[in-house]
């Protein structure tokens, strides 16, 4: 291992989704960087998930969860079992279409040695079974500022990642990214735009829209007690409170529903605050977001 060419850890954190995930193996096998090491975390699959990695994919780690545990608990164990300097975390539902990615964003570390995190651009169908939101990322720089990087796309310095604590367990799903992202600005670090070709996010069939949905609320608001420092914290809280409740009409009595029990568990952890400094959440907020390429055409194909 060298400074000029470090060994890189890939992370796939997976569960029920053998075809997807051998689709996104296959494109990590086909990256032209090397060293490289793959770790597969099943989170407990009743599939034959396991048995497709251990037959197809003979050089890859797999660990399998006896029960589930969450994907941010798995993720974190990934930090902790790695051994690359640069780790990159890939959905079970994307994958890489050019074998170049994991090259180009080794360059993007190697030219900022203040980045903790690169997020690497990345397509995805838009729409309303797709869930993204009607913006379009292709416009973002490389080297350029962002506030938090997307799960499905993205490297991180493994021992920076480390030595902030990682994810927070507690948070299980959705929304830890930009938890970590303000914890690493706080510690005097940066999160870059990425110049490598996109990674595609194919968005699974098989989802759990329910659970994301519980998350995604309450992980938002506990982002806000755990996080922003007086004086924006309460008036953020409500204002996302709010705003839970009406982002997604045609879901308004789920949301009426959701967002009470939720801001009632985000109150309950204030006693957890550890909020950043004021100048770190003016800055945060002031970034834009690491947006998708969305497209409505046919996605790139993924490497084989």
């Amino acid at each position: 291992m060298n400074a000029a060419n470090p060994l890189v850890t890939i992370v796939i954190v997976t569960r029920n989704r053998a075809h997807t995930l051998r689709r996104a193996l296959r494109s990590c096998m086909a990256q032209s960087y090397l060293p490289l090491e793959i770790l597969v975390y099943d989170d407990a699959s009743v599939d034959q998930t396991p048995a497709v990695v251990r037959s197809e994919f003979p050089g890859v780690h797999l660990a399998v969860a006896d029960r589930r545990v969450g994907l941010i608990v798995l993720r974190n164990r990934g930090f902790r079992d790695a051994r690359g300097e640069i780790v990159f975390s890939l959905d079970d539902d994307a994958y890489f279409a050019d074998s170049g990615t994991v090259s180009r964003t080794v360059e993007d570390f190697a030219g900022n040695a203040c980045a903790a995190a690169v997020a690497i651009p990345f397509m995805e169908k838009f729409g309303a079974d797709a869930g993204a939101k009607p913006s379009d990322g292709g416009d973002m720089i490389p080297g350029q500022r962002v506030s938090s990087y997307r799960g499905c796309a993205h490297a991180i310095r493994r021992r920076v990642a480390l030595a902030v604590g990682g994810y927070r367990d507690d948070l299980v799903h959705q929304g830890e990214e930009r938890d970590l992202c303000i914890r690493l600005r706080e510690a005097g670090y940066e999160i870059i735009m990425g110049s490598a070709p996109p990674i595609v996010h194919d968005f699974s069939p098989t989802r759990t829209p329910m659970r994301m949905r519980y998350y995604g609320i309450r992980n938002t608001l506990l982002f806000d007690v755990l996080n922003i420092p007086a004086p924006y914290v309460w008036g953020r809280f409500i204002k996302d409170c709010l705003g839970l409740c009406f982002y997604m009409r045609r879901n308004i009595l789920l949301r009426l529903a959701l967002v009470p029990v939720a801001a009632i568990i985000a109150v309950f952890h204030v006693g957890h605050r550890k909020p950043v400094s004021r100048k770190t959440y003016r800055a945060f907020r002031g970034l834009p977001g690491h947006a998708p390429r969305l497209i409505n055409t046919v996605l790139p194909a993924p490497l084989t």
